[in-house]
């Protein structure tokens, strides 16, 4: 994978996130305090600027600098979260001996377990994870090819994002509101949903 089409992907998802902003927003707003799609904007605006100005070919300092935009312009607890996919990302491209479905596999597991860490959340706890797992697990599963790799990630997100409306949140604010946020899916899940369907092409 080229440096050039890491910011392809990053100026692709500065356009989506600006575009969903709104609903994003929505989304947040019936369980927690609405700032997620204004957060998530303004952070991808950053996170496409700062990986213009990234020379060379390797695909890792891109994600790197990405990842670092995210973490200061996302806001609140949601800029380390989708930092460290982006972060993780930048490692595992960064072993050029792997072939590239290996490294998008293996970047998205290691960012779903760096973010069950930071976050101390589990699989149904109603967060960004309910996408990230199973997508790093249909990735895994997938590694014939980077299209396939991507396509299997994105579906899967999508999947998880959605079956979050159904979960009663443990982690966040969305744990304090009466139902728990039963019947509204988990932003933070939606949002990785929307990274996976970009890199795929599908936005």
């Amino acid at each position: 994978m080229t440096s050039s089409q890491v910011r392809a992907l990053l100026s692709d998802l500065a356009a989506t996130f600006e575009r969903e902003r709104a609903e994003l927003g929505s989304l947040d707003a019936a369980i927690g305090d609405g700032d997620h799609g204004v957060g998530m904007a303004r952070g991808f605006t950053q996170a496409a600027t700062a990986a213009a100005a990234v020379p060379g070919e390797d695909a890792a300092p891109v994600f790197q600098a990405a990842g670092l935009a995210l973490m200061s312009h996302i806001g609140g607890a949601s800029g380390p979260l989708f930092a460290t996919i982006f972060l993780e990302l930048g490692k595992a491209f960064a072993e050029a001996s792997a072939p590239p479905a290996e490294s998008f596999a293996s970047g998205l597991e290691r960012a779903a377990r760096q973010i069950q860490r930071l976050g101390r959340a589990a699989p149904g706890d109603k967060t960004l994870l309910d996408a990230l797992l199973p997508a790093a697990e249909a990735a895994r599963n997938a590694t014939e090819s980077l299209d396939r790799a991507q396509a299997a990630a994105a579906e899967a997100a999508r999947a998880g994002a959605e079956a979050s409306a159904g979960m009663e949140a443990r982690r966040g604010r969305a744990r304090f509101i009466e139902g728990s946020g039963v019947g509204h899916p988990d932003p933070g899940a939606v949002s990785v949903a929307l990274i996976l369907e970009s890199w795929r092409g599908e936005r």
